[in-house]
Order: structure tokens, then sequence, then C-alpha cells
């Protein structure tokens, strides 16, 4: 359940800022396509996404959690583990991105 508030939390920022952005810099853009409707969608989308990325060390037999001597150890070198790594940089630089964005306009 932790891994899944930490993945929906990462994707909903991410959102947050998104919206932002086109709140301020394209701002008929946002009027024409920022239905509660949509929102509610991508919402949705965001929550089965963080599942996903949550269930999928707990179901997959080379899972790269591994316990050793009462530590809970995660492999970097795994498949996943590199996933997740860039799918958490690409997150921070749409954010970064965004908010360098609008503070320049």
């Amino acid at each position: 359940m932790a891994q899944f508030t930490r993945y929906a939390s990462a994707l909903i920022v991410t959102l947050i800022a998104l919206e932002r952005y086109f709140a301020v810099n394209r701002p008929f853009i946002y009027r024409k396509y920022a239905t509660p409707k949509l929102c509610i969608v991508v919402l949705i989308f965001c929550w089965i996404l963080a599942f996903i990325l949550a269930v999928v060390p707990a179901v997959d037999s080379s899972s790269p959690i591994s316990s050793h001597d009462g530590f809970c150890l995660f492999d970097f070198t795994s498949h996943y583990a590199i996933s997740v790594v860039i799918y958490a940089g690409v997150q921070f630089i749409i954010v970064l991105l965004c908010f360098i964005l609008v503070t320049v306009n």
C-alpha cells in the first residue's frame, strides 16, 4: 500500500504541475480541455498506473526487493529498478520544467 501511495502522489504532483503550466501559459487551451470529466479520467488512469507499478514487485518472482539479515534491500541492477529510477527522473524533469516555464512567463 505504501508503494501505491508513493507512485500515486508523484503522478498527481506531476499532473498538478502540468495543469498549472497550461492554466498560466496556455489559458485558452486550458479552458477548452480542462473539464471535470477529463480530470476524473486522468486521475483514475494515474491510480491504475500507480497500482500496476506497486503490484509488479509483489507478483514478479525476480523481484528487485530482497531480505538479508532482517534488512530490506533493493537491487538496482534489475530491469524493474532501472525503469523506476527513469520513471521518477522523468517526473522530476517534467515538474521542474513546468515550474521554470511558469516562473519565466
